[in-house]
């Protein structure tokens, strides 16, 4: 069993698809049963879309994910 703990950078560029992700953090989270959000990237995550440096589409995916107990993100 894998798990990692995903930062707020790794988690929002994850749900963006971002390129500046690197290919083994892409892999890392895609290939973990376990994804660990610490509950200060979850606040940063809400604070940034507040301040409109964040689009509402990565709030929303990690609420998604989250709230999905088949997806294996917990907080």
């Amino acid at each position: 069993m894998t798990s990692v703990v995903g930062d707020t950078h790794a988690i929002v560029w994850y749900f963006l698809k971002s390129i500046n992700l690197s290919a083994t953090a892409l892999a890392a989270i895609d290939n973990a049963d376990s994804v660990y959000v610490a509950s200060i990237s979850i606040v940063e995550i809400i604070y940034l879309k507040e301040k409109g440096k964040l689009p509402e589409e990565a709030l929303q995916r990690l609420i998604q994910a989250l709230a999905d107990v088949t997806t294996g993100w917990s907080a």
